[in-house]
């Protein structure tokens, strides 16, 4: 079993899609890997932290986890925040958070199927504002990673295409 077929076997089939959909605008992943895509906030799934209060920013998540697996059979996972204004230090605090989350997820899968998966993390903003804002040519943009795997270069990618083999392969 893979990477992907063990994830696929934790979490749970309400949670998991083929692309992202944000402010309807769908949004492409530009890679050469297998990719499962995990959201948190599906319609109609009910209390999906019932465990935790309302307190302000425990319930605070990013929109969208995907994990990936090379053709080597290599795991990475891609942390995405979707935003239409520039809050770019909200959408690292949701990043985070999401990234216990997978660290939780890799955790279990390693725990039950006696792996010891550690994939790459990394997290990047993207903007859904795209009429507003300029988009950037796809094929030159450099992505630069703070110690936490957060992209602080270019602080918001402006593009419903997200290059992931550029922003995994980038340091």
């Amino acid at each position: 079993m893979g990477f992907l077929t063990e994830l696929d076997n934790v979490l749970h089939n309400n949670f998991k899609f083929q692309q992202i959909i944000e402010k309807g605008i769908t949004f492409s992943l530009s890679t050469s890997s297998n990719t499962s895509i995990f959201k948190y906030d599906v319609n109609n799934q009910g209390d999906i932290f019932p465990f935790f209060k309302l307190t302000a920013g425990v319930r605070k998540q990013a929109d969208a986890i995907i994990f990936l697996e090379t053709k080597s059979g290599r795991p990475y996972i891609l942390i995405s925040e979707m935003k239409d204004g520039d809050r770019p230090n909200e959408a690292k605090k949701q990043y985070l958070a999401s990234k216990l989350f997978a660290e939780y997820i890799i955790s279990t899968i390693n725990r039950v199927y006696k792996k010891n998966y550690a994939p790459v993390i990394r997290g990047v903003c993207v903007g859904t504002n795209l009429s507003k804002t300029p988009q950037r040519k796809t094929t030159t943009t450099k992505f630069k990673f703070d110690n936490d795997g957060w992209c602080i270069k270019p602080k918001k990618w402006n593009s419903s295409k997200i290059l992931v083999d550029k922003m995994l392969s980038s340091s």
